[in-house]
């Protein structure tokens, strides 16, 4: 997959803080700041950065049919390719919605339409919640609960369904992250 042409990071650090990092040269809980990103300067070893940064891109950066506004730290989404835990009978790579900051978000305007025309393509698509810092996130494959819903063209179905995996999101038992490679302790 390219990248989107002319679009770039910019300011964005999200995936410094809310993605764990498990690389021999770096290990990094979610929802806790990498410690060589700095506010308003950004990675101060990128040049020397883990391949695991290195070779990250969220979605937004490979997906042309979204919009700036769409860029993680302003809409409160992280998307990111999934190629685990595709169900049988789906494309072998899916798209994961990470919600991280505001769930209002998946409402905008022609969103859930986006991932009706996603679930009609037989994309996999993952909606998630982050878990408190040093948690992992919860997870829900919507593919099943949306397809009755995008068949009929109801929108207001498919919103209600959003709402719902949303809910029992919020309601998960997050389990505290473990990393290969060590686990470094939580601040605090």
């Amino acid at each position: 997959m390219n990248l989107v042409a002319n679009r770039e990071c910019g300011t964005c650090t999200v995936c410094c803080k809310i993605l764990a990092i498990d690389d021999v040269e770096l290990q990094k809980l979610p929802g806790i700041m990498c410690p060589n990103c700095k506010a308003d300067a950004g990675c101060q070893i990128y040049e020397t950065r883990p391949a695991t940064c290195r070779g990250f891109y969220c979605g937004w950066r490979y997906l042309p049919n979204l919009g700036d506004d769409w860029r993680p730290d302003r809409c409160g989404i992280m998307i990111r390719h999934q190629r685990d835990q595709i169900p049988p009978g789906y494309k072998v790579s899916g798209l994961r919605f990470l919600v991280f900051d505001r769930a209002d978000a998946l409402f905008r305007p022609g969103f859930v339409e986006y991932l009706g025309a996603l679930t009609e393509h037989g994309v996999p698509l993952f909606l998630s919640m982050r878990g408190p810092d040093g948690y992992s996130d919860g997870t829900l494959f919507i593919n099943d609960h949306l397809a009755p819903a995008v068949a009929r063209r109801d929108r207001d179905a498919c919103v209600k369904i959003l709402n719902a995996a949303l809910d029992a999101l919020r309601g998960n038992k997050f389990e505290p992250a473990v990393l290969k490679h060590g686990n470094p302790r939580l601040p605090g």
